[in-house]
């Protein structure tokens, strides 16, 4: 928050209030991370962990991508999985496919309504 002047007028002090938050060791690493750019002019790997659901969001992503240019769900499956697709065997074996691609999609439609803002927390 920049309570008074500005910041177009050369180096600013920061301050940061940590206080006393049930979030203390998010707002820890987000100080850490502002030092660490401050002082290399990058932003470190170590600080920055992989999303474990990024694969996810991407897979749902892309068939959300490929229902809504009229893909089937058999398309999506045999475009997203496959190694695990075999066309002669959907109706049958490939249940797990069809449940699959249901949910990327119903993912990718609740991201698209807006519920991806819950991801950038």
């Amino acid at each position: 928050m920049v309570t008074g002047g500005t910041l177009l007028a050369g180096p600013v002090r920061a301050r940061f209030v940590l206080g006393y938050a049930a979030d203390l060791r998010a707002r820890i690493v987000t100080l850490r991370r502002v030092s660490a750019l401050l002082d290399t002019g990058r932003f470190p790997k170590s600080l920055y962990p992989r999303e474990p659901s990024a694969e996810r969001w991407l897979l749902a992503l892309r068939a959300f991508d490929a229902a809504t240019a009229g893909a089937s769900q058999r398309d999506i499956a045999e475009a997203l999985f496959a190694p695990l697709y075999r066309a002669s065997e959907w109706k049958n074996e490939a249940e797990f496919l069809r449940l699959r691609v249901n949910r990327l999609l119903r993912l990718a439609r609740r991201m698209a309504r807006g519920d991806y803002r819950g991801l950038l927390r």
